[in-house]
């Protein structure tokens, strides 16, 4: 569920209402996604029976491996020039899907 924490404490009461709407469309949109995304897991392993999920564990373990592997590439850019160098740092906090290395990637700045 998405939540807006104080959502009356800055503005009018309007505004916290318009928050608290749109926060029930997301909820209701996520909740079609999840839904959608589920339908159509079950229509690959229909096709597939050994199609890798999102929820399995092995999935799981190969997005941890990527991000790591993205991680250590990203720490070994001391090797190139500095311009160069911060080129694919700005590439990378655009292009990143992992919050923690999109985070690493902004202290480093």
């Amino acid at each position: 569920a998405v939540a807006f924490r104080d959502a009356g404490t800055r503005g009018s009461p309007a505004e916290a209402a318009d928050l608290a709407e749109l926060s029930r469309e997301v909820d209701g949109a996520l909740k079609l996604v999840e839904a959608k995304l589920r339908d159509a897991e079950l229509k690959l392993l229909e096709a597939d029976a050994q199609a890798r999920l999102r929820d399995e564990a092995r999935a799981a373990a190969r997005l941890s491996a990527a991000a790591a592997s993205r991680r250590a590439a990203l720490e070994r850019l001391g090797g190139l020039a500095p311009a160069q160098a911060a080129l694919v740092r700005t590439l990378a906090l655009w292009r990143e899907p992992d919050p923690g290395i999109r985070s690493w990637l902004q202290m480093q700045r």
